[in-house]
């Protein structure tokens, strides 16, 4: 008797994932232009006090256009074209309490090596340009601080993993699993659109990827994503000095406690992941079916992706005009 194995998949090819992160893209950079174009002409009209102040108070809308109307918007709408199964072809299989514990050992050595990361970064990107303190909304209570856990944790990070993990992850892990892993970091590197946010999505999106195939479970990209910007929120909420200034300065001399806390943590992090290996022997990484490198080429050359890469050098260009 011959096995039928099902490949809910099957619609959700590269080709098609690509068309759709460059979709994405197109929408995100446009509506970028708009809101710089906005904010130009209301600082003409009514100075920069008044347009910080409108920045201020549409930030809490703008993520929550961004998150349902860029990003989840598109997935939907991917998902009904190309009849796609949402259980069983994006993990949508419950998370074991073993792997939800070692997500939440993994939250805070994650946390310390994405931020040490990102103040390396800062460290020679300050020279090209200034670099915001605050790129996310400060709570100023307790009740907003409960509502900003909801817009800039959850919603996140359900919208965006049903992208990343969900649609991108599963549509290259059919060529295999390494390969898989390493664009769903560069993906979420471009999606985030900010080059002074460049190594910490690169890394949470290998990482993140890795805990997903190897639980099966989209709910562990959830989890990890919801506590990462839970914990991001939280620390400025507890930390945040309204005297400190808008900008980011990496001295010197904080260098090597900075490499140190990176280092550390990423060893921690690499501990864990092994762990996460060892109670999760039934999920296999797939082999890839062609060198992985070579596979790399043909991504970057395909059109939505050059194109989508295009627009991030675009951003680049407006933000530190270089």
């Amino acid at each position: 008797m011959n096995i039928v194995k099902l490949d809910y998949n099957r619609g959700n090819t590269v080709t098609r994932a690509n068309r759709l992160f460059f979709i994405f893209c197109t929408l995100y950079f446009l509506s970028r232009l708009i809101i710089t174009m906005y904010m130009s002409i209301q600082i003409n009209m009514y100075g920069i006090d008044v347009a910080n102040n409108q920045i201020e108070d549409l930030r809490y809308p703008v993520i929550l256009f961004n998150e349902l109307v860029l990003v989840l918007l598109p997935c939907v709408i991917y998902t009904i074209i190309y009849r796609l199964n949402i259980p069983y072809g994006f993990r949508f299989n419950s998370l074991q309490f073993k792997n939800v514990l070692m997500v939440l050992f993994l939250c805070i050595p994650l946390y310390v090596f994405l931020s040490s990361l990102n103040s390396l970064s800062f460290y020679f990107l300050q020279r090209i340009g200034e670099i915001p303190a605050n790129d996310i909304p400060v709570p100023q209570n307790a009740g907003e601080y409960v509502f900003s856990l909801f817009i800039v944790a959850f919603v996140p990070a359900v919208c965006e993993e049903y992208f990343m993990r969900g649609i991108l992850l599963n549509a290259y892990n059919r060529r295999g699993a390494f390969g898989a892993i390493m664009i769903s970091g560069i993906f979420f590197t471009i999606f985030h659109f900010d080059v002074t946010n460049l190594f910490a999505p690169f890394f949470f999106g290998i990482i993140i990827g890795y805990v997903v195939l190897k639980t099966n479970s989209i709910y562990a990209g959830v989890l990890a994503h919801f506590l990462n910007n839970a914990i991001a929120q939280t620390m400025q909420y507890f930390l945040y000095n309204p005297n400190s200034s808008d900008t980011i300065h990496i001295l010197l001399e904080d260098l090597p406690t900075i490499l140190l806390q990176c280092l550390v943590s990423l060893a921690i992090i690499l501990s864990l992941l092994m762990a996460i290996k060892a109670m999760n022997p039934e999920s296999k990484l797939k082999k890839p079916i062609r060198n992985p490198f070579l596979g790399a080429l043909d991504i970057v050359t395909h059109w939505p992706i050059f194109l989508s890469l295009s627009l991030y050098g675009a951003m680049i260009y407006l933000k530190f005009g270089v």
